[in-house]
């Protein structure tokens, strides 16, 4: 969603996306990730300074005040998203920026962030602020897997309820991102045991619902939605910053900009990884026994919601 209404926020910054309805739910220990909340609470233990820094706006700070308390979680200050028009990087820089500025007996930092992007970002920040020697240390912990999603069902019950409170404003333009093989149990479970081999330790995981064969950025694929197909994963890849699956039997479909087609197994911490990850391989391992997967062909990011009249920006916030 996007609108001038509610000041440009996607419909993911809507409060209404941390409702019980769509599976956040007050007191649920999953939200929460143990290691995160012990390092918050020992550092409020210990004289500590703990903050919240979220990309949530304004809107959302009750509802999120709200969640923490079922948790039983506090922080000394909570920094919302105040300016609409900054990504949530720029927002993030500019608030650990200020935070320093307003505390300058703070000389030792930790921060957890669970968008690997953003943390080598926040990286670069705090190493510029050490080099100039305004800290004396900093650690920037990247949580695997902190990142939760909306179900594709929750997903739509949002859309549809967002669209009723202001049906004139808003509308659902369906749209192809792009096709994939959405792999099945059994398939996942073998290319989980493929990264649990190759992978080097304390790379990230993608979640299952990233561990799929992108096949296509077009809006029509020559797969049908819902074909079921099986391929073979004949060698692993290995680089710099990823490791990948290589696939083949599927040289009918179009295959975008992926120069070899593959499934990513794992990833630096911090790393950017993307469709286009094969081409950074330095060295293929064949495999003895390639690996049969399976799946079915469906599309992702089918619809947008948008505000009538204004331009799509979601490549600047991903749905």
């Amino acid at each position: 969603m996007r609108s001038r209404e509610r000041g440009g926020l996607g419909w993911f910054e809507h409060p209404y996306s941390l409702g019980d309805s769509f599976g956040i739910a007050l007191g649920d220990p999953s939200m929460f990730n143990s290691s995160v909340v012990e390092a918050a609470r020992s550092s409020w233990r210990t004289g500590g300074r703990t903050v919240l820094l979220t990309g949530r706006g304004m809107l959302a700070a009750p509802r999120v005040r709200e969640l923490l308390d079922g948790g039983s979680l506090s922080f000394h200050e909570y920094v919302y998203k105040t300016n609409t028009s900054l990504k949530t990087s720029a927002h993030k820089l500019a608030a650990l920026r200020d935070l320093l500025n307003a505390h300058p007996q703070l000389t030792r930092v930790n921060i957890w962030e669970d968008q690997s992007y953003l943390a080598a970002e926040i990286t670069k920040e705090l190493q510029e602020h050490k080099r100039r020697g305004r800290l004396l240390s900093y650690n920037v912990f990247n949580v695997v897997g902190g990142s939760s999603h909306l179900s594709a069902d929750a997903e739509m019950r949002l859309f549809e309820l967002l669209m009723s409170m202001s049906p004139s404003k808003y509308t659902l333009s369906p749209r192809v991102e792009r096709t994939i093989l959405r792999l099945d149990d059994a398939s996942l479970a073998a290319v989980r045991a493929l990264a649990e081999t190759y992978a080097p330790p304390g790379w990230a995981r993608p979640s299952d619902h990233e561990l799929v064969l992108a096949i296509s950025r077009l809006h029509a694929a020559r797969g049908s939605v819902g074909d079921a197909r099986g391929l073979t994963v004949d060698a692993v890849g290995e680089g710099r910053r990823t490791v990948v699956a290589r696939v083949v039997g599927c040289s009918d479909w179009p295959w975008s900009d992926h120069s070899v087609p593959h499934i990513l197994l794992a990833h630096a911490p911090f790393a950017n990884a993307s469709g286009r990850a094969a081409r950074t391989i330095t060295r293929w391992v064949e495999l003895e026994a390639p690996v049969s997967v399976s799946g079915t062909v469906a599309h992702v990011n089918l619809n947008t919601l948008l505000g009538k009249g204004e331009k799509d920006s979601s490549n600047e916030e991903p749905l």
